[in-house]
């Protein structure tokens, strides 16, 4: 299975970058072993980090959550 967090990161919260890649290397340890058969065969999160000036706060709504199904065909 493939695993990864993709990041989204403002210049202004850059300092905790090392918090989100503690955590995909956690997350990723812990699902090596793991296999959920052939319905997932990737998994990815999307993290969006930022620190919204006074005033802008509503420029940065929080997202839907968004699932995709690929239909993969063998060969």
């Amino acid at each position: 299975m493939e695993y990864a967090i993709t990041r989204e990161i403002d210049l202004k919260a850059s300092h905790k970058r090392h918090v989100i890649k503690n955590i995909s290397n956690a997350i990723k340890t812990f699902l090596s072993n793991k296999d959920y058969g052939d319905g997932l065969q990737h998994f990815y999160i999307g993290c969006i980090c930022i620190r919204p000036r006074p005033g802008y706060e509503d420029w940065f709504k929080v997202r839907r959550t968004r699932y995709y199904k690929k239909n993969y065909r063998r060969k």
